[in-house]
């Protein structure tokens, strides 16, 4: 609901699978010019960093955010690149709960929870966020369900360039 509140009222909202895709439909609400758009149907990881950089260039003084996750980023972070060299002033959310979470409750509905390549605990990882928004010049913002996180997500929302907020989930 923060997200809801803080995002500009032009703000093109871009989500990827998983948490990106549930929060995003969970929280969003329509406000004057907002659009949101999702492959929900499709379930394809990766859609939302370069949905979110198409719609930048569709309207490049909207807001542009992107609610992604630690796992669907990984299918195509090297887009990153271009959020760099157009200077787009992109807010990427990644949901990071250390795993593919999604894969994760299935494999434990499914398959008797015969957990396979779905945690860190599960025998895959992830860069470490900060350094990755270094790397592109992107702001980072590590979100924690701690006092002051609503000013950090304004304060990102706000900024003018390109954020990297990543919100820290329990496994």
């Amino acid at each position: 609901a923060a997200i809801n509140k803080l995002a500009a009222d032009d703000a093109v909202i871009a989500t990827d699978v998983g948490a990106g895709l549930l929060t995003g439909h969970n929280i969003y609400e329509q406000s004057k010019n907002r659009r949101f758009f999702t492959s929900q149907g499709l379930g394809e990881m990766g859609f939302g960093l370069p949905g979110a950089i198409g719609a930048y260039f569709v309207d490049p003084a909207s807001q542009i955010i992107c609610l992604n996750t630690d796992g669907a980023i990984m299918f195509n972070m090297q887009e990153l690149q271009l959020v760099k060299e157009h200077k787009i002033p992109l807010k990427l959310f990644i949901f990071n709960n250390s795993g593919y979470a999604m894969i994760k409750i299935s494999q434990n509905n499914l398959f008797g929870a015969r957990v396979a390549g779905s945690s860190t605990s599960s025998g895959i990882s992830f860069p470490e966020f900060g350094k990755l928004a270094e790397l592109f010049g992107m702001q980072h913002i590590p979100l924690k369900n701690s006092p002051g996180w609503e000013n950090q997500l304004e304060e990102g929302l706000n900024n003018d360039s390109a954020v990297l907020i990543e919100v820290i989930m329990n496994p």
